[in-house]
């Protein structure tokens, strides 16, 4: 599976967001998950990785929490989402959408 974080330029969740996403696939088993930064720097990359605002974390090219989702490729709020991290998702949440999303594949 691979973990892709999408990220502007000037992101200031860069880190952090990289940070639980590094954590959340190493708990789960490190080589089952690759993880990936991917930096934002053109308008042709939007629609290529269907950028949804900064940071947007794309698990095998899907995105793992869309109801946090932006059109205007703004900052995301995953307040709703997540383990206690409004700008980003905490490496609790990111385990469990990546547990969703490998069964959610294994019945498909």
């Amino acid at each position: 599976m691979k973990l892709e974080i999408l990220v502007t330029e000037h992101c200031p969740h860069t880190v952090d967001a990289t940070k639980a996403a590094l954590l959340a696939a190493g708990s789960i088993r490190e080589d089952d998950v690759s993880v990936d930064l991917v930096v934002i720097r053109r308008r042709e990359s939007l629609r290529r990785y269907r950028f949804a605002g900064s940071p947007t974390l794309l698990l095998d090219g899907a995105d793992l929490f869309p109801a946090s989702r932006r059109s205007d490729h703004g900052p995301r709020d995953y307040r709703a989402d997540s383990d206690g991290n409004g700008p980003f998702p905490g490496a609790l949440a990111i385990r469990a959408a990546i547990s969703r999303a490998y069964r959610s594949a294994v019945r498909g």
